[in-house]
């Protein structure tokens, strides 16, 4: 392979240039490439350059916390210079999407979902975290939308010690095809709070007003003796959903199941004999 010096730049590495005729700048030389050389006989395979092109598979370390369109330096990996080191190879990193997860730097975000009663009255529900699962609490009157902030079990910020928060926000979950019991259950809620100064609501609620006219009709025909008869709430649905003892024989009933025994009362095989003893002796 022949190496000669470059007659464009005359071995400099560095060719005068002129602008719009009067303005002259020197610039790296365009035949050589800076090198002050050319070869007559180039390699077949790099053509002269001292290089060629070929894909390599490259493992590298992603920091914790890293987020999307952040760029990762590898050093050394980049184009390789004529007489110098390579540089650096820069990779443009994309987070994929997750199904249970939203981010927002180091915060994550997430939802929950709560049924009627555990928004009222509260309790706890397992969460999904990005550091394992949760037994997340559930204040009592928690509304739709609120959400809960667990401090630092979010993201990990890059380059630092610390961590993100995780937010779980609260959906309260509602029955689309709630059963008898429930229904009952939501109406007399209703009639609650439509009766109580301290939490009305504006508008109507489907099947309250001929609720509220059972409740009255109830209290009006079987008006309930003190100490027999709960007239609370549990009451009212004994008397909405039937009572359970119906179709059974009660105590006083002759046809009910069971009977209370008579004061006094014998043996009826033993009083019959002491009848035939008697007719004998006659």
């Amino acid at each position: 392979m022949g190496v000669k010096t470059c007659h464009v730049c005359q071995g400099t590495g560095a060719e005068t240039m002129s602008m719009q005729g009067f303005i002259q700048y020197q610039a790296t030389c365009r035949k050589c490439g800076g090198a002050g050389t050319v070869i007559t006989d180039p390699c077949g395979g790099c053509q002269g350059q001292g290089e060629v092109k070929e894909n390599l598979t490259l493992k590298v370390d992603i920091p914790a916390g890293v987020e999307d369109s952040m760029e990762l330096r590898v050093p050394g990996k980049g184009q390789s210079g004529r007489g110098g080191p390579a540089g650096n190879m820069y990779i443009s990193i994309r987070v994929q999407r997750s199904r249970h997860f939203e981010r927002d730097g180091a915060d994550v975000y997430s939802t929950v979902d709560i049924s009627l009663a555990q928004a009222v009255l509260g309790g706890r529900v397992p969460v999904k975290g990005i550091w394992g699962e949760m037994n997340l609490k559930i204040p009592s009157g928690t509304e739709s939308g609120r959400k809960a902030r667990l401090n630092s079990r979010g993201m990990p910020v890059v380059n630092a010690s610390k961590r993100g928060d995780h937010y779980v926000e609260y959906k309260i979950k509602v029955p689309k095809e709630p059963t008898r019991v429930q229904r009952e259950l939501l109406l007399r809620l209703a009639y609650e709070e439509d009766q109580c100064d301290t939490t009305p609501f504006e508008g109507t609620v489907e099947g309250l007003e001929e609720f509220t006219k059972k409740l009255d009709e109830m209290s009006s025909d079987e008006p309930a003796s003190q100490g027999e008869e709960d007239t609370g709430l549990f009451g009212t649905f004994s008397g909405l959903f039937g009572s359970k003892d119906e179709g059974e024989g009660s105590k006083s009933d002759p046809k009910g199941g069971s009977e209370e025994p008579k004061e006094g009362g014998g043996d009826t095989d033993n009083d019959d004999r002491q009848d035939h003893k008697r007719e004998a002796t006659k």
